[in-house]
């Protein structure tokens, strides 16, 4: 009886599973996924994640036409020139299951922000808060899962600087 106690046991505690057992990365977990924040009836915000371009985020206003209004940011890891020829820094902190937060450290402004993203359970949202310098730089927002969106149809694609 102790004996088929005891593999009972293992066999439960081998079948169980643990949200912290996700060995897998952020980036390869979600790679070209798109994420979605409505400002307003005409403005949202889309998030890209890809194992190339770490982060891509495309800041757009519907009801511009003409396109000059619409925003496209990119950073890969690593330092780059940015479009005032300062060096901007970009540095992964965490990149495992649910959870992905990067800084980027602007030589310019002397600033430290970082970005730090926790997609739910279902994986249908996605928590984003922004730091600068240790205080928050926007209030923390949901982003909503959706389809591929074309991010490409912006004017100008810029390093996303620091605060």
């Amino acid at each position: 009886m102790k004996r088929l106690i005891i593999i009972l046991a293992l066999v439960i505690f081998s079948c169980s599973k643990s949200d912290d057992s996700d060995s897998s990365s952020f980036l390869e977990k979600y790679n070209d996924t798109y994420w979605q924040y409505q400002d307003s009836p005409t403005t949202f915000n889309t998030i890209k994640f890809s194992t190339t371009n770490i982060f891509t985020f495309d800041e757009r206003n519907i009801a511009d036409t003409e396109g000059t209004d619409n925003y496209c940011y990119y950073n890969s890891e690593g330092s780059q020139i940015d479009n005032n020829g300062n060096t901007l820094t970009t540095t992964i902190i965490e990149n495992k299951g649910k959870r992905y937060s990067f800084e980027f450290d602007s030589e310019y402004a002397g600033t430290v922000t970082v970005w730090q993203f926790v997609v739910s359970d279902d994986d249908q949202s996605m928590t984003v808060t922004v730091n600068c310098n240790g205080s928050p730089a926007l209030p923390t927002r949901v982003y909503n899962r959706s389809q591929s969106i074309s991010i490409f149809g912006c004017r100008a694609h810029v390093y996303l600087g620091g605060c």
